[in-house]
């Protein structure tokens, strides 16, 4: 009766090992395939997965864009690219110069689309898209340049106006790196976050939005930080971590050269270096906080291919 007892418990033990193996396996299929359900061809098409067959759509995407999704099942693209200012920053010499805004479905359509001015191209792979005043809509920050100003930062509505812009660098081919609009601020202010230049001298700079003055005013600079290599298609070389203590979000970034991640806070009009992590070599992939064994840790690669785990310092 023992041995019946212990051979049906082994039975069910495998069992449900079997069970969870083909659960976490689940799961990872999934998540692959959910990276999946929308691509841009070199013809600027989207492919959308829906049941066993791909929608098409045609919307002249740059072969480039990232598509970023929001929590109402919409896609925003950059879109209509054109080679009428050849920087090559990040990677090639096509810019988009309009947004596009898809509705995912059964039978996903577009749903509006804008262009920005005529003389002006968005020199980004990655917009921002974030409901900045906390109005239950989004708007999006688009890096626009010419060969004239140079870049300059534009906040837009949904529908393509123009809520308000940064002054311009005032000198062609030098970029902005627009990273992310969080609660930056002492008492939660939300800010928008740029690197000016991240190439040659890298000023990181906040802004506050002056919705009277339609304006984007720097609040603070601090210089010789890094968030882009020339050519390279990594948008993500910084990432965002909530400062237990201060209960303020902190910017992390590289220095100048790379081999060192900053912490930077902003806090009544002076942005401060909280700590500083040495990489034992040059960083070359983005940024990426994780939980690791329960503990907030950063991931990331340096020297081309090799993968390293940072603590945060306490």
């Amino acid at each position: 009766m023992k041995k019946l007892e212990l051979l049906f418990f082994l039975i069910l033990l495998v069992f449900f090992i079997v069970s969870c193996k083909e659960s976490v396996e689940s799961d990872i299929t999934k998540q692959i395939e959910l990276e999946e359900d929308y691509t841009i061809d070199a013809n600027g098409d989207l492919y959308i997965k829906v049941g066993d067959q791909p929608s098409i759509l045609e919307i002249n995407a740059l072969p480039d864009s990232q598509i970023i999704q929001d929590e109402r099942q919409r896609l925003l693209i950059l879109s209509d690219p054109s080679d009428q200012y050849q920087h090559g920053v990040l990677g090639d010499d096509l810019e988009a110069t309009s947004v596009t805004f898809v509705q995912l479905s059964d039978q996903p359509v577009v749903i509006s689309k804008f262009s920005v001015a005529q003389d002006w191209v968005i020199e980004s792979i990655r917009p921002i898209w974030s409901d900045w005043d906390g109005d239950g809509e989004r708007e999006i920050v688009l890096t626009l340049s010419n060969s004239s100003n140079g870049a300059k930062l534009v906040l837009y509505d949904e529908n393509g106006i123009n809520l308000a812009e940064s002054l311009p660098i005032g000198k062609g081919f030098r970029w902005r790196h627009a990273l992310a609009i969080s609660a930056f601020g002492e008492e939660g202010q939300r800010l928008l976050v740029d690197v000016q230049t991240p190439h040659i001298g890298g000023i990181v700079s906040f802004y506050r939005w002056d919705k009277e003055k339609e304006l984007l005013i720097t609040e603070a600079t601090r210089s010789s930080y890094s968030t882009h290599d020339i050519g390279s298609r990594a948008m993500k070389m910084y990432t965002l971590m909530r400062d237990e203590e201060s209960k303020q979000v902190l910017l992390i970034v590289p220095n100048q050269s790379k081999k060192e991640l900053v912490a930077l806070r902003f806090e009544s009009g002076v942005i401060h270096e909280e700590w500083r992590i040495p990489l034992e070599g040059r960083l070359s992939g983005n940024l990426e906080l994780i939980d690791y064994n329960g503990v907030r840790t950063i991931r990331t690669f340096v020297d081309n291919n090799q993968e390293v785990l940072l603590n945060i310092p306490e």
